[in-house]
């Protein structure tokens, strides 16, 4: 592999923003975020056939992704699926490429023991639905999780709630049933966005950690210095999406409760 400085951090922005402007895409979007928050950006691009094509035209998954990787696409049963997860990974490996100055074939993932796909010199989080695929850049300093989910149906909503905190429960009670699929799936992105940035995923109850009320994201207070936010764009109306910036440093500092043991 070729030998390469890892980026400045306060540069992985920049250089994601440039990669984002290259990549071989029809349609790509990035979030306009508040404040300090303009240094994780994060980017959605629709699962399309075309933007498909474009990508895999430049990238095509059996020479850009590891061995590993194509095994784990062919796992997947339903092609649509598939083509949505080497979508997703490929689009994935285009921007570290680009951020990292390399090659895709030289990107090379890592996984923590609890398998949170990892870089030695910055953060980054990938989700995708079956219609949009949404990625986050940051420094080492941040672990990241984003999360995009389609707007659920009343049955999905209900059958979410009891695995919410039990005061969020509360308040979709107090909010009526109305709003209930928008709403649960509201804090369901936040949930999942929020359990990536702390590296456990759904090993960690989702219904442990309260994240704040309908219209206002919170973490909890051991956290501090973190970030959560709903991420709304006026072109991705029926989809919610989350972002969590956890600073590594009171990471390291918080206690990791799971489902059937503590680390």
């Amino acid at each position: 592999m070729a030998t390469t400085s890892p980026p400045q951090f306060n540069s992985i922005s920049q250089h994601a923003t440039t990669a984002s402007r290259t990549v071989p895409l029809r349609t790509l979007t990035r979030f306009t975020l508040r404040g300090s928050h303009k240094d994780l950006p994060v980017f959605i691009a629709p699962n399309t056939p075309k933007n498909r094509n474009s990508l895999f035209l430049a990238h095509p998954p059996d020479s850009s992704l590891a061995a590993a990787e194509l095994e784990r696409a062919r796992t997947i049963p339903h092609s649509e699926h598939r083509n949505h997860w080497l979508f997703s990974r490929v689009l994935l490996k285009t921007f570290l490429a680009q951020i990292l100055e390399r090659t895709i074939t030289e990107v090379r993932l890592h996984h923590s023991p609890l398998g949170k796909p990892q870089l030695a010199h910055l953060s980054f989080s990938l989700s995708h639905c079956q219609q949009y695929t949404a990625l986050v850049f940051g420094g080492p300093e941040w672990s990241l999780g984003v999360d995009i989910e389609q707007v659920c149906s009343p049955a999905t909503a209900q059958s979410i709630q009891p695995f919410l905190h039990p005061d969020e429960q509360r308040q979709l009670v107090l909010a009526g049933t109305e709003g209930a699929p928008h709403n649960v799936t509201q804090l369901w992105s936040r949930k999942e966005a929020f359990l990536k940035a702390l590296g456990t995923g759904l090993l960690r109850e989702p219904s442990r950690d309260f994240l704040g009320t309908i219209a206002t994201p919170a973490l909890p207070d051991a956290l501090t210095g973190g970030i959560l936010e709903d991420l709304t764009h006026p072109h991705i109306t029926h989809h919610r999406v989350a972002l969590c910036a956890l600073p590594a440093s009171t990471l390291r500092n918080f206690h990791l409760e799971f489902k059937d043991k503590d680390l």
